[in-house]
C-alpha cells in the first residue's frame, strides 16, 4: 500500500512539473508576441533594425601624375618606360596604392619598381589592371613630403600597334587608390591618364 502511494505521489508530481513547464511557455509565447521581445531572468533581448552604414567622407589630397618617356609616340620594337609622380601635399607618407587601368593586350608588363630607396613596392596583375602598393621600410627614417617626384617606374613592352590609354583609377570594386600618412589617415589623390601611340 505504502509503494502504491507513493507511486501516485511521484505520477502528482510530474504532472505538476509538466503543467508547469507548459504555463512557462505560454507565459514566454505571450511576452514574445505582445512586446516582440522576449523576457527571460530579467534580460531582454528585442530585435532591433539594422543599422544604415553612414558614409565617412572622402578626404582628396594630394596628387599622382603620369609620364611616359620620350614622346606620345613609340616603335613597337622599343620597351615603354611609364613615370608615376606624386604630390603628396604635406603628408609624410608611409604607403600608398596605385590603381592602374590599360590594355593588357597591348603591353606586357615587364618590371615594377619603386624609384625611391626606403619603399618597397608591391604588384598584383589582372587583366587590363596592375595594383601597385608601396610600403615605406621599416627601419627608414626619413619623411617622405613628395612634391612632383618619381616614386615608381613601370617598363612594358608593347605587344601591337595603335593609340593606347593608361589611366589612374580612383577605385576599381573595394580597392581604392589612396596615399596614407605617418599617423594612418588615409587620403584620395587627384589621379591623371596619359595616351600613347605604338607605331
Amino acid at each position: 500500500m505504502e509503494n502504491q502511494t507513493a507511486n501516485h505521489h511521484y505520477r502528482w508530481l510530474i504532472i505538476v512539473v509538466f503543467f508547469i513547464f507548459v504555463v512557462f511557455l505560454a507565459v514566454l509565447n505571450i511576452f514574445r508576441l505582445r512586446d516582440k521581445s522576449v523576457f527571460f531572468g530579467g534580460i531582454s533581448s528585442e530585435v532591433q533594425p539594422t543599422p544604415t552604414p553612414t558614409p565617412t567622407p572622402s578626404v582628396t589630397r594630394g596628387a599622382l601624375s603620369m609620364l611616359i618617356d620620350g614622346e606620345s609616340r613609340h616603335s613597337q620594337s622599343d620597351y615603354l618606360i611609364l613615370e608615376i609622380k606624386a604630390d603628396s601635399q604635406n603628408i609624410n607618407v608611409v604607403g600608398y596604392d596605385v590603381l592602374l587601368d590599360y590594355d593588357s593586350q597591348a603591353f606586357e608588363l615587364i618590371q615594377a619598381k619603386s624609384s625611391v630607396v626606403d619603399f618597397d613596392i608591391y604588384k598584383i596583375s589582372l587583366p587590363n589592371r596592375l595594383t601597385l602598393t608601396g610600403v615605406k621600410k621599416t627601419a627608414a627614417v626619413a619623411s617622405y613630403i613628395w612634391s612632383g617626384e618619381k616614386i615608381i617606374e613601370l617598363v612594358f613592352r608593347p605587344l601591337k600597334t595603335g593609340q593606347f590609354n593608361f589611366r589612374i583609377l580612383g577605385s576599381a570594386g573595394k580597392e581604392k587608390t589612396q596615399i596614407v600618412d605617418d599617423k594612418s589617415k588615409v587620403y584620395y589623390p587627384q589621379i591623371d591618364e596619359a595616351m600613347v601611340e605604338i607605331f
